[in-house]
């Protein structure tokens, strides 16, 4: 199959009427699961405890316990991408920076660019950003229509990833098609008993 012409793709505009709609009709269909995780965190109580002479006397005291939970996301995950680079620290240390981007459809048949980052030593200290979470643009629905760019580099800072597009290898006509085919597979999957 010849590759698509990269100067009548850029002719073309992103239909985002059309893409919506679909979208949307997407999240109302679609058989499969939203991805889920158990989280344990510790909740603080208090409780009455009896004490003194004969018991006779009362005393509030706090303690913590853990409440686990399942979290089910409000989206499905289209695509996804990554970005990491370590550092070489001084005593032979390593710290790491993750970037992960989802691009995802919301319960609401929203398209969402989703970004999550943290930073690990390697004594085991992390931390974790709050995502940001915005509506896809006119460059993320692009990202569907090429070939991601593979990046690995090694030295002082080694970076690998895939997170940007390789321009060089363009796999749709047309602006939008590609995440087109990404809603199709989401509705396809799982669909039949």
């Amino acid at each position: 199959m010849p590759r698509p012409d990269r100067a009548l793709y850029d002719q073309t505009q992103i239909d985002w009427h059309r893409l919506g709609n679909y979208a949307q009709r997407v999240a109302r269909e679609t058989k499969v699961l939203r991805s889920s995780k158990t989280m344990t965190r510790y909740a603080t109580r208090q409780r009455e405890v009896r004490g003194g002479f004969l018991g006779l006397s009362t005393r509030t005291e706090c303690y913590s316990e853990p409440v686990t939970s399942t979290v089910t996301a409000d989206h499905w995950v289209l695509d996804q991408r990554y970005w990491r680079k370590n550092e070489k620290l001084p005593g032979g240390r390593v710290k790491w920076f993750y970037e992960w981007t989802y691009y995802c459809l919301g319960v609401d048949g929203l398209l969402l660019y989703r970004l999550e980052s943290a930073d690990e030593i390697e004594d085991g200290h992390e931390n974790t950003d709050d995502p940001i979470v915005r509506p896809m643009s006119s460059y993320d629905v692009e990202q569907f229509d090429f070939e991601p760019l593979h990046i690995s580099r090694k030295g002082q800072f080694g970076i690998e990833s895939n997170s940007i597009r390789d321009d060089k290898k363009l796999r749709h006509h047309a602006k939008g098609v590609g995440l087109s085919h990404a809603l199709k597979k989401l509705l396809e999957r799982h669909a039949s008993p």
